[in-house]
């Protein structure tokens, strides 16, 4: 299994375009968020997502989360923009807050939840980014885990799990923070909670106004 060792503060450009390759191959790679090491592939691909749910042994039925460069990339993802989300994502993105959008009727239902929605979010990661620039697609964005098992905080746990089904490792150091991104339902006529996450429920309500948990 092939790993590459990213300074996180200052990532390599030239070893990034190498996991960039492989993202646009169909491949699947490991690589640090701000957050938890996840499990990154083309969000755009219908076979490199079909490939993530098969590795990671995940339910077909549980949706899988995908990460941007720029708001841009919103375009042709998701089918509206409240005005609510364009207030969070100024005061939230980049960082973990995983904002659940309609999706556009192009975006491949695997990745959506049971009402169509799918959520996005741009990652507050060095290493996240430079790859979403160099690969210019979106990618998946789910915890680079076996399902049930904990979630990985080092690149030596998502290998331990996988060994050699993965395409790419990227070693982005150990990260501190077990905990995901928030998860916000935002296709509601009242916005809900879906995952509890880095982002508090109070911090959001100062943006927005009152939300829901469903928790």
């Amino acid at each position: 299994m092939k790993t590459i060792h990213v300074n996180p503060s200052n990532p390599e450009q030239n070893l990034l375009q190498q996991a960039a390759d492989v993202i646009l191959d169909d491949g699947i790679i490991a690589y640090p968020t701000e957050t938890i090491y996840g499990l990154g592939a083309n969000a755009l691909s219908n076979f490199a997502v079909q490939r993530v749910f098969d590795v990671k042994g995940r339910d077909r039925k549980k949706p899988i989360l995908v990460i941007i460069k720029n708001r841009n990339q919103l375009e042709g993802l998701v089918d509206h923009i409240p005005s609510t989300a364009e207030k969070l994502m100024d005061a939230f993105w980049p960082g973990p807050l995983t904002i659940i959008f309609k999706a556009s009727p192009h975006v491949n239902p695997i990745l959506m939840g049971p009402g169509g929605g799918l959520g996005i979010r741009i990652p507050n990661n060095q290493i996240c980014l430079k790859l979403l620039e160099l690969c210019n697609v979106p990618l998946t964005s789910t915890s680079a885990n076996l399902t049930g098992q904990n979630s990985p905080l080092s690149i030596a746990d998502v290998q331990e799990a996988f060994q050699n089904k993965l395409d790419l490792y990227i070693d982005g150091g150990i990260s501190s923070n077990r905990i995901p991104s928030t998860v916000l339902d935002m296709t509601m006529e009242r916005p809900v909670i879906r995952r509890r996450g880095r982002i508090d429920k109070a911090s959001i309500e100062k943006v927005i106004g009152a939300i829901m948990d469903e928790n």
